[in-house]
């Protein structure tokens, strides 16, 4: 079959935007969400560090959408992954999951989304953190 550059491109992109990614999680991560406790403030960043050892597509799995706030936390038991809640969610709340690593700084985690899923990110907690960046260089 013979695809064009843009059809190649459709394919490409909404198969790497909508595949997990099966990594080695890091044990501190998996043990605090495991408990219900969502504070990744004080996670050293190479706590994010993790072995990749594949990809999958979970057809259900892929409504799921971005913020660096989740309020829902993906984790893997063997072959299957399972969504837990990491925050109290009220009923008709939209459920996000983090697509990257969320102890990073503002900017770097905007950039490898942006390079990695090719979107600007515009969650809450990019956009205040974004502002009060900016506000400090403007008093400064």
């Amino acid at each position: 079959m013979d695809l064009t550059h843009e059809q190649f491109r459709w394919v490409y992109y909404r198969d790497i935007a909508n595949s997990f990614g099966i990594y080695d999680p890091p044990v501190a991560l998996s043990l605090l969400y495991s408990k219900g406790i969502n504070t990744t403030s004080n996670i050293p960043n190479e706590q994010c560090d993790q072995e990749s050892v594949g990809f999958a597509i979970y057809p259900t799995a892929v409504y799921f959408n971005h913020s660096c706030s989740p309020n829902v936390v993906r984790t893997r038991i063997h072959r299957e992954i399972q969504f837990l809640s990491a925050t109290t969610i009220k009923n008709g709340e939209e459920l996000f999951i983090s697509y990257g690593c969320i102890t990073d700084p503002t900017l770097e985690r905007c950039a490898w989304l942006k390079q990695h899923f090719f979107f600007q990110c515009t969650c809450n907690r990019c956009v205040l953190e974004t502002a009060s960046t900016m506000n400090s260089k403007l008093k400064n």
